[in-house]
C-alpha cells in the first residue's frame, strides 16, 4: 500500500513504511492503475507524474489542458484544487477531475500518447471517451 503525507510517499507493507520519494510542492492526490503499473500523482503545483512501481518517472505535465471555457482570459486562476484520479481496468488512460476557476474539469488522459488529453464527441456505444468542462452553478433552492 502506498500512503500520501506532507508531500512524502511511503511504502507500507505490514507495520514497516519506507519512504520512497517526495513531492516538494506536496501532492494532491494518487492512485494506482488496476493493473500495477502505473502510479499517477497530482501535484498541489498543478503537475501529473505517472511513476514506474519502481518509482521512476515516466510521464510528468501540466494537469490543466489550458482549455478555459468558463472564465474569460483576464479572470483566470490556474490553481488546481480537489482531485481525484480514476482509471479504467484497462490501465489505458486515466481520468482526473479537479476545481479550477470556480468550476470542475474531468479530462481523460491516454497512456499510450504521453498524457495527452482525448477529446472528442460523447457516444452512447462507449467507444470514445471525451473529456468535459462544467461551469459553476448558483445554489439551487
Amino acid at each position: 500500500m502506498l500512503s500520501f503525507a506532507n508531500g512524502a510517499m511511503h511504502l507500507v507493507e505490514g507495520s514497516t513504511w519506507k519512504e520512497v520519494g517526495e513531492i516538494g510542492d506536496g501532492i494532491l492526490t494518487g492512485s494506482w492503475a488496476p493493473n500495477q503499473e502505473y502510479l499517477a500523482i497530482a501535484t498541489k503545483a498543478g503537475k501529473l507524474v505517472v511513476f514506474t512501481p519502481e518509482f521512476d518517472v515516466i510521464y510528468e505535465a501540466d494537469i490543466d489542458d489550458g482549455d478555459s471555457t468558463f472564465k474569460d482570459e483576464d479572470d483566470i486562476d490556474p490553481t488546481v484544487e480537489d482531485a481525484q484520479i480514476s482509471w479504467p481496468g484497462d490501465s489505458a488512460m486515466f481520468v482526473i477531475n479537479y476545481k479550477i476557476n470556480g468550476g470542475r474539469k474531468c479530462l481523460t488522459r491516454d497512456m499510450q500518447n504521453s498524457l495527452k488529453v482525448i477529446k472528442g464527441p460523447a457516444r452512447a456505444d462507449n467507444q470514445v471517451v471525451f473529456s468535459v468542462s462544467e461551469s459553476p452553478l448558483p445554489a439551487l433552492q
